[in-house]
C-alpha cells in the first residue's frame, strides 16, 4: 500500500498546472485587450452621438441662421440667433459654430449677445467657447424649403449627415 506520491507524479502535476495557468493568463490578456478596444469604440461613439445631439438641438428651428466664410477663408461660420438649446442656461442664446481651417477644429461659441468674430473685449466674458472636435475637414449646411442638411466630415471617418427642420 502506497502512502505518498512519486517524484514523477509531482512533476507531471506541476507541468499540467503550469500549462493550465498559461492558458488562463493568455485568455485574460486577450479579454483585457478586447475590453480596451471596445472601450475606445464606445467613447468614440458616445462623442459622435453627443455631437449629433448638440447639432440637432442648435439647428432645429432657430429664429435665424446665417452661414458664411471669412475673407481669408480660415473658417466657415454658422451663426444662430434664438437657439432652442443652451449649454449654459442662457435664454434663446446666440450660437456660432465655426471650423478653424488651420487647426481643423470644430468650435461652438454661445453668448447672450450677438457674437462678432473676432470676439471683442466687450463680450469676451459673456461668451462660452467649447472645442467640440478636432480633424474637421468639412462643415456645410444645405437648405431646402422645409429642412436643413448639415454635413460634417472628419479625417479618416465617414461623413455625418444630420437633417433638421428649418
Amino acid at each position: 500500500m502506497r502512502k505518498a506520491f512519486t517524484l514523477i507524479e509531482i512533476i507531471v502535476s506541476i507541468v499540467l498546472f503550469g500549462l493550465i495557468m498559461l492558458i488562463m493568463f493568455s485568455s485574460i490578456d486577450n479579454l483585457r485587450e478586447q475590453h480596451g478596444f471596445y472601450a475606445t469604440k464606445i467613447k468614440e461613439l458616445s462623442e459622435k452621438n453627443r455631437l449629433i445631439s448638440l447639432l440637432r438641438s442648435d439647428f432645429n428651428r432657430p429664429l435665424s441662421l446665417t452661414v458664411r466664410t471669412d475673407i481669408d477663408k480660415r473658417y466657415t461660420i454658422a451663426s444662430i440667433s434664438g437657439s432652442n438649446n443652451s449649454l449654459y442656461g442662457i435664454y434663446e442664446p446666440y450660437v456660432t459654430w465655426l471650423v478653424l481651417k488651420d487647426e481643423h477644429r470644430l468650435i461652438r461659441i454661445e453668448s447672450p449677445v450677438p457674437i462678432p468674430l473676432p470676439i471683442t473685449d466687450e463680450i469676451l466674458y459673456q461668451t462660452h467657447t467649447d472645442s467640440i472636435q478636432t480633424d474637421c475637414e468639412t462643415f456645410r449646411i444645405y437648405e431646402s424649403s422645409k429642412n436643413r442638411l448639415i454635413q460634417l466630415t472628419f479625417e479618416n471617418e465617414s461623413p455625418i449627415l444630420i437633417e433638421v427642420y428649418r
